[in-house]
C-alpha cells in the first residue's frame, strides 16, 4: 500500500492523484477490516494488491 500511496502522491502534481489517494485510503480500511475478520477466524489473509518481491 505504501508504494501505491507514493505513486498516487506523485500523481497529485497532476491533480489526478487526489482521487487515487481517496480510493486507496478507502481500500486500505476495507482490506484491514476483512483481514481482521479472517484473522479472528484463524485464517491467513493476504492483501489482494500485494506485490510479491520474494517468492
Amino acid at each position: 500500500m505504501l508504494i501505491y500511496n507514493v505513486v498516487a502522491a506523485v500523481f497529485c502534481l497532476i491533480l489526478v492523484g487526489f482521487v487515487f489517494l481517496a480510493i486507496l485510503w478507502v481500500l486500505n480500511v476495507v482490506f484491514a477490516i476483512i483481514a481482521s475478520i479472517e484473522a479472528s477466524d484463524g485464517k491467513f489473509y493476504r492483501y489482494p494488491m500485494t506485490i510479491r518481491f520474494i517468492q
